[in-house]
């Protein structure tokens, strides 16, 4: 086994205390009464977008051709989506015919202005 394939404990600990760190500010901002969004790139992160295990109720996931291309990713998460780069009546269009019912992006914000 090299050096690369395991973590030292200083490492690991290291590792431990942000996960906490990350599961405090969750709890802090639920107490607050925000609603906490999960990022996800694309449809690979979007599913493995961990939402329901955290219990996180908001995934937010720009509008791509590659989104575009695989919409069954968009049932995975297991929380709300937040379709975002959603400049183009297009974005829109499409999210809303696959159950999207939150957006962001200039076009949506135009809107609201």
């Amino acid at each position: 086994m090299s050096q690369s394939d395991h973590l030292t404990e200083a490492e690991l600990r290291r590792r431990l205390a942000e996960a906490e760190a990350a599961l405090a500010a969750l709890a802090r901002a639920r107490a607050g009464g925000w609603r906490v969004a999960l990022e996800a790139e694309g449809p690979e992160e979007l599913r493995l977008a961990p939402a329901r295990a955290l219990g996180i109720g908001l995934v937010r996931v720009p509008f791509s051709p590659a989104l575009a291309s695989a919409p069954a990713a968009l049932a995975a998460p297991g929380a709300e989506l937040v379709l975002a780069q959603a400049d183009r009546p297009v974005a829109i269009a499409w999210g809303w015919q696959h159950g999207v019912r939150l957006f962001q992006g200039r076009l949506v914000e135009r809107r609201r202005g």
